[in-house]
């Protein structure tokens, strides 16, 4: 009895070390996607996140624009005109809506709704200091067909999608590092209170923690120093953040939202008169960068500050009575 009771344990020490090293040789199971079922992250209801497809436009890639430095300086030889030459091959063909080209990319931008949480401040008594601190937390996502000006073979110019854009200089063109570097703008609709995203340490970890402890939220600076990869809807590659804002005046109802850094769009503007002779090149010109505007509406007032009363989209009355609800735009500003 007891030489059977040892064969039958050193047979199960056999076939339990076999199993372990047939176990051991097998590869491991592939992480699940975000979102899915076994990730490791928190799912998100169906219809939390608001996505903003990106806005491309190709006549973004090419700016016509004259040179005033050259009409306000050179004004003598504008007034030339050749006897063997055209017109094209004058000074003041070349001032006049002379063509910049330029490649021009755009992010995906999707984000949740807003959200307020109360965070203890350290004060410089060592005492706890409570305040409101409104946020939104936001992913972003690189999915490639940004615009590329060229020259097609007929040697006409053309806009090609591509998903790594190049710079446009003709003699040494360069990939283009496409980086999100965001600014995030809240600001009431009557233009009397702004507030820009700050980065608040001590808010992190509680918003951390509310959201998804197992989910790294990138601040502003964080974000901005990670290189974006282009990604497809098989393959998620966004980079998720978080915008924050403090002392935000809880009167306000009607507000907006600008995002900045999303495209490289951009164009300037030399206003009638803004550039004076032998003055610095530039001087008096207008850039306007391209964002995103996100509209909200809060129908509550001061002493009912929650995150339940905001609403994504802000309703507007018609001259006949009618309504209708602008949720965002593409802006210039």
């Amino acid at each position: 009895m007891l030489a059977h009771l040892r064969r039958y344990l050193l047979v199960a020490l056999v076939v339990g070390f076999a199993a372990h090293e047939l176990c051991a040789q097998q590869p491991a199971a592939a992480a699940p996607a975000p979102g899915q079922p076994g990730s490791p992250y928190r799912r998100l209801v169906a219809g939390v996140e608001t996505t903003i497809q990106p806005d491309r436009q190709a006549n973004e890639t090419i700016t016509h624009q004259d040179m005033v430095e050259i009409k306000a300086n050179f004004a003598d030889l504008l007034k030339w005109q050749p006897k063997t030459l055209p017109d094209t091959q004058t000074l003041r063909f070349y001032a006049d809506k002379t063509q910049f080209p330029r490649a021009v990319w755009c992010l995906e931008f999707t984000f949740l709704p807003m959200r307020m949480i109360k965070v203890d401040f350290p004060t410089e008594n060592g005492k706890l200091q409570q305040k409101m601190v409104w946020y939104m937390v936001y992913r972003v996502q690189n999915v490639g067909q940004h615009l590329q000006p060229g020259l097609s073979a007929d040697g006409l110019s053309e806009v090609k999608a591509t998903d790594q854009p190049t710079t446009t200089d003709a003699a040494a063109p360069k990939p283009i590092d496409i980086r999100f570097v965001p600014t995030f703008s809240l600001e009431t609709l009557d233009k009397k209170k702004a507030y820009l995203d700050r980065v608040i340490p001590v808010a992190m970890a509680p918003i951390q923690k509310r959201e998804d402890p197992k989910r790294r939220l990138l601040n502003s600076a964080e974000i901005a120093q990670v290189p974006l990869a282009v990604g497809t809807k098989d393959k998620d590659t966004s980079v998720w953040g978080v915008a924050m804002w403090e002392e935000v005046d809880p009167r306000i109802d009607r507000f907006s939202i600008y995002v900045g850094g999303l495209t490289n769009a951009y164009r300037f503007i030399d206003p009638p008169g803004g550039f004076k002779k032998d003055a610095p090149p530039g001087t008096g010109r207008l850039l306007q960068s391209k964002y995103l505007q996100l509209n909200f509406w809060r129908p509550s007032d001061e002493f009912t500050t929650t995150e339940t009363e905001i609403y994504y989209g802000l309703p507007i009355t018609g001259a006949d009575g009618s309504e209708t609800v602008i949720d965002h735009r593409w802006v210039f500003r």
